[in-house]
């Protein structure tokens, strides 16, 4: 993580525009399918806590829902609210700044070495 607005301006303009995105398949191809009975069996399934020999009431409530999406949406907030607070504004916006390249790059499968 850069420590100055400026290294961070400079590291993202040293990684330039990512390449376009791939267009999305049309269709999976055959070799990628699962066949129907592994869809139906459910030694795949994904375990339960149950399965697990978890005691659901010991574990208390959800207190992070959702999936990705909620933790980047949770990300932002609280680094948002931090940064601003501790290093001000300039500091905020280079890190929206990386957030938003890095999901761009995450999206074009490009790989980010910071």
């Amino acid at each position: 993580m850069p420590l100055t607005y400026v290294k961070c301006v400079s590291l993202l303009e040293s990684l330039g525009t990512p390449a376009e995105a791939l267009p999305a398949p049309k269709s999976i191809p055959a070799k990628c399918q699962l066949k129907e009975e592994v869809l139906k069996n459910s030694q795949y399934d994904i375990p339960s806590l149950a399965d697990l020999n978890v005691d659901e009431s010991l574990c208390g409530p959800c207190i992070y829902p959702g999936g990705e999406t909620e933790g980047l949406d949770r990300m932002e907030k609280s680094l948002s609210a931090k940064v601003s607070v501790v290093f001000g504004s300039q500091i905020h916006e280079c890190v929206i700044q990386m957030r938003e390249k890095l999901i761009v790059q995450k999206q074009t499968r490009y790989t980010v070495n910071i």
